[in-house]
Parts: structure tokens; sequence; C-alpha cells
């Protein structure tokens, strides 16, 4: 996440991430033993913990970052998103990918002042990294 947040720009303003994974290790090893005991039920409150921790730990610019997602909200996004893709043989998986978007998307807030002047894009050889975000997000928009 350190590298993949810390290589993505917007525009030319770029995210820093410093996330540190033992201090989420107090919380990992009973979230492994719960998700063990429920039959994985129990993991989106561990991915909930985690996205909230990880995007806390993350800044654009002077701006600092935060996510608000529940577990059981996403528990309901994972599973309403797995009976559709069950049910429709994988045909809804363009509507499962867009709801995930769409559900993400108000849940992650920028708090602060960016300076959105250095957020101007100016053309660069650089590597990309925006594929691998992609990636990571679950996206592929198949072009």
């Amino acid at each position: 996440r350190r590298y993949l947040f810390g290589n993505a720009r917007f525009g030319d303003l770029p995210l820093k991430a410093d996330p540190r994974f033992r201090d989420l290790l107090p919380a990992f090893l009973p979230a492994l033993v719960l998700t063990i005991l429920t039959l994985g039920v129990y993991w989106p409150w561990w991915e909930a913990l985690r996205e909230r921790y990880y995007w806390s730990r993350t800044s654009l610019g002077t701006a600092r970052l935060r996510c608000t997602v529940t577990g059981p909200a996403l528990f309901r996004l994972r599973a309403t998103n797995l009976i559709l893709l069950v049910a429709t043989l994988g045909l809804a998986l363009p509507f499962i990918q867009a709801r995930t978007i769409a559900f993400w998307a108000p849940l992650i807030h920028v708090e602060g002042p960016p300076v959105w002047e250095s957020a101007k894009q100016t053309l660069s050889r650089e590597e990309s990294t925006a594929e691998s975000f992609a990636d990571y997000l679950g996206l592929d928009f198949g072009v």
C-alpha cells in the first residue's frame, strides 16, 4: 500500500502513505481467529478497520484523507455482489464494478486544505501506477 499510494499522483500533487502493519497486528490476530470461527463472515469488519487505518495514514499535499467505511456496510456490499455474480453467472460484473465504485466514492474524504494549484498536471515520462491502483481496487475496464 505504501508503494502503490506513494507513487500515485493527483495531477502533480503526490499522494503520500505511511502505514505500518505492526500498528494493525494487535487487531489482525483476533480478526483472523474470528474470521475462521465465523467461516469468513467477520472478514469485512477487519477490511473496514484496515481501510480506515490506511486512508488515515495517507495525505494529498497538505490534506489528510479519511475513510468512513463500516464492517456491516462492507459485508452487505460483498454479500450482494456475490449473490448478483452467482445469480447472473457473471453477467452482472460491470454492474457490480460500478456499484463498488459508487459505494467507495462517498466514503473517502479529504480533510484540510490541499493546494489545488499544485494539482495541475504536466506531461512527464515517469512510470505510471494508475493501472496498478485500478487493479488494487479490483477494477477492470476491459479496454
